[in-house]
């Protein structure tokens, strides 16, 4: 009885554990679903109260002040360090055994300075040999070259005395053209002279003549005025007397008409005798000057024929020269071409050459700086036989500059003479000064590529620096444009219209109302922007609208979720 009593109560217990831990389950259960539902309003009214205050913030207004200041446009760039001058020292003397190397690298030299010794000894027997053939050949030749010099000697001399025996021929030919030059012109002269007299007095002749049959033909017109004027006077008075008008009409016509022929014969009554006279006295002397030039004439037809002999005897004279010139000329070409013929089959340019080339190789066979600087490769030792290439690389130290790639999209903006900000790890914080001093036209790499083609720039390094050295890495900034003393604002200060028209908004002096004032953008930096317009001063309260991205930036670092 009693253990059915332990045992009930053992049951009962372990029921009501069960019971127990179902009624925690759902406790739990409950509690869990409060804290979601409690999470979830508390999260909307954050996100809530956050977009309010990123709505608040976006609306915010930002301001800053127009200033003056000096403004850079700049490209940046990485260069390497490069020496001013660098020079592979090579030679020709292909298969040369290296008989000293006299430098190693790091190992400063001066100009001139001994660098590399090669073994000459070959060289020097092969030029010995050679020197003896040539002074062989020399000697050989030299009687034959003699005797052709003497003979062009001689064609010279006989080249002389024939021309001038020909010169002295022609010139008195010459002078006897001239003379009967002379005396046909004078001849001729004179009978143009004569001519002209001759023609003189004809004309006067003439003249005379048409004076004569001029009062002539006048007295006879006015006969036939006269004979007409009576022939109708004759003509009225047959017909009936009742026409006394026009009879008296003819009348006063008629002797109109006497009147004019009596006065036409008395004028050829005083002049035609007289016209007469002078008429006869004309035409002797048109007779006398033609006696005269007919027999002018004789005369210089007969100079012409001895001027047309001379000439053709100068002529003649002048060919005969050309002739003994040009024949005595060729006899000395003839002679000079047998001495350069034989001077050619003499010919020692090949010992000459021999020898030459054995004393270049013997100036070759030692190697010097071409100037100061550090060696920074030997590459051969001694005993080495030299093949090809360098020997010794010296590069000048004391001056550096850098160079660099610049990329396509940029290099159009660089120019020659454009200052250069350098900075390098080995000169810390020292900013040193550079110049832009050559620039290549063509590209370094045309391959297509991610980086497109770059082109190489080189820049001088104005600001002297004991710590740099060959092939340190340099940050360069490239001034592509430099303004002092403008007025400047923020780069997100700047505006544009609908019509993109630039702008920037003055704040009043209550802080919140703004007005628009049109600005010029001059330049652009990487923060602020030169501008220009009227009334601007330096000190005017302007907004800034900041990106969106800076905004959310700032909501996030300062706490807004």
């Amino acid at each position: 009885m009693n253990e059915e009593n332990s045992v009930r109560q053992q049951k009962d217990v372990m029921t009501a554990l069960k019971n127990r831990k179902k009624g925690k389950k759902r406790i739990i259960i409950i509690a869990i679903v409060v804290i979601v539902i409690l999470l979830f309003f508390y999260v909307k009214q954050s996100m809530e109260k956050a977009m309010v205050t990123v709505q608040e913030t976006l609306t915010q207004m930002q301001t800053d002040e127009v200033s003056k200041r000096s403004l850079i446009k700049s490209i940046g760039a990485t260069g390497t360090v490069v020496s001013v001058k660098s020079k592979d020292v090579k030679t020709e003397l292909a298969g040369a055994e290296i008989k000293e190397i006299l430098v190693e690298i790091g190992d400063s030299v001066a100009e001139g300075q001994k660098l590399v010794v090669f073994d000459t000894s070959d060289i020097e027997e092969n030029l010995e040999y050679a020197m003896e053939q040539l002074d062989v050949a020399e000697q050989r030749n030299s009687l034959t070259r003699n005797d052709a010099k003497r003979n062009v000697e001689n064609a010279q001399r006989s080249e002389q005395y024939q021309v001038d025996m020909a010169k002295t021929s022609m010139d008195k030919a010459q002078n006897n053209y001239e003379d009967a030059k002379k005396d046909y012109n004078n001849g001729a002269t004179a009978l143009n002279n004569l001519r002209k007299n001759e023609n003189d007095i004809n004309i006067k002749y003439q003249n005379t003549k048409k004076d004569m049959e001029g009062l002539a033909t006048n007295l006879a017109e006015k006969e036939t005025l006269v004979n007409e004027a009576e022939t109708t006077l004759k003509e009225m008075d047959s017909v009936s007397s009742g026409n006394a008008s026009g009879y008296k009409t003819a009348l006063e016509k008629y002797n109109k008409a006497v009147e004019e022929r009596d006065s036409a014969l008395t004028e050829y009554n005083d002049k035609y005798e007289k016209l007469a006279a002078e008429a006869v006295a004309l035409e002797n002397q048109y007779a006398q000057a033609k006696a005269s030039r007919e027999a002018q004439e004789k005369v210089v037809n007969g100079l012409a024929d001895t001027y047309i002999a001379m000439t053709d005897a100068y002529n003649s004279s002048v060919k005969s020269y050309d002739n003994t010139v040009a024949t005595q000329a060729s006899s000395v070409e003839s002679a000079k071409s047998n001495q350069k013929s034989t001077t050619l089959s003499m010919d020692t340019s090949t010992q000459e050459k021999q020898v030459e080339q054995y004393q270049e190789q013997l100036e070759k066979a030692s190697l010097t700086a071409p100037f100061a600087g550090i060696v920074t490769a030997v590459n051969y030792e001694e005993g080495d036989t030299y093949a090809q290439g360098a020997v010794v690389t010296i590069q000048d130290c004391s001056a550096f500059e850098i160079e660099a790639e610049i990329g396509e999209y940029d290099i159009s903006d660089i120019k020659l003479g454009q200052k250069v900000l350098i900075k390098t790890d080995a000169t810390r914080d020292e900013e040193l000064n550079g110049t832009v001093i050559f620039i290549s036209p063509t590209a370094t790499n045309i391959a297509m590529s991610t980086a497109g083609v770059t082109y190489k720039v080189r820049i001088s390094v104005d600001t002297p620096n004991d710590r740099l050295r060959l092939d340190m890495s340099a940050s360069l900034s490239i001034i592509i444009e430099e303004h002092e003393d403008v007025y400047t604002v923020p780069y997100n200060a700047v505006q544009e219209d609908e019509d993109g028209n630039a702008f920037i908004e003055l704040i009043g002096e209550d802080g919140i109302t703004t007005t628009k004032l049109p600005v010029t953008v001059v330049m652009e930096s990487s923060y602020y922007t030169e501008i220009a317009a009227d009334g601007l001063e330096e000190g005017m309260k302007i907004k800034v609208i900041e990106s969106e991205e800076d905004m959310m930036f700032e909501l996030m670092m300062g706490g807004g979720f």
